[in-house]
């Protein structure tokens, strides 16, 4: 397998975003999880790969540890979106590597990304150079952007209020994720239910 295609080595540091606040990604991440998933149930992340990579017309590639390690800035990834080929790599020892929750949450961002549309700088600027990640505004980096559209795939605020979740404990062995993932949840989910 080649990958001298995908996953720019400037993929991560740089990119700038579309602007976005937590609201709307948490929409737009609604808006598809509200057609593979109950708002109460724990997602289950195989069925979310298959159905928005076939929404987003893109693919993923379950692939070996040495064919990951091959792939240019994989070294600080847990899995990669190659914006360009429109490909998730998902390595085979993941969950063995990280544990399931972890897994989980990765595969998710992943899936945000994609959803989001995010791109390598390479694309977004040209052959200018990249803005350092500090520089660009929490609400245009597209790691914040895909870290909180990992949360809102994974877990919803009508499941939660559904079920009345209240607590990191209960949303985690609801969801089937970390407790540390529902409390960032948690908040999130207050700040946007305070607004609406």
């Amino acid at each position: 397998m080649s990958f001298k295609h995908c996953a720019r080595s400037s993929f991560i540091p740089g990119t700038e975003a579309s602007p976005m606040s937590a609201k709307q990604i948490h929409d737009i991440m609604l808006g598809y999880r509200n057609r593979f998933a109950r708002p109460d149930e724990a997602v289950n992340i195989e069925l979310a790969l298959d159905f928005c990579t076939s929404e987003k017309n893109a693919s993923y590639q379950i692939v070996t540890r040495a064919e990951f390690d091959a792939i240019p800035n994989s070294s600080r990834s847990e899995a990669l979106w190659d914006g360009v080929t429109r490909t998730i790599y998902i390595p085979d020892d993941l969950e063995q590597k990280i544990g399931i929750h972890r897994m989980r949450y990765t595969i998710a961002h992943e899936i945000a990304h994609m959803i989001l549309d995010h791109k390598p700088p390479a694309l977004v600027y040209g052959r200018g150079t990249p803005s350092r990640r500090e520089d660009i505004p929490i609400y245009r980096d597209p790691e914040w952007q895909a870290d909180k559209g990992a949360s809102f795939l994974l877990m919803t605020i009508a499941g939660t209020k559904a079920k009345g979740l209240v607590s990191a404990s209960e949303i985690s062995e609801n969801f089937n994720v970390s407790e540390e993932s529902a409390g960032y949840f948690l908040s999130d989910a207050r700040r946007i239910s305070r607004r609406a």
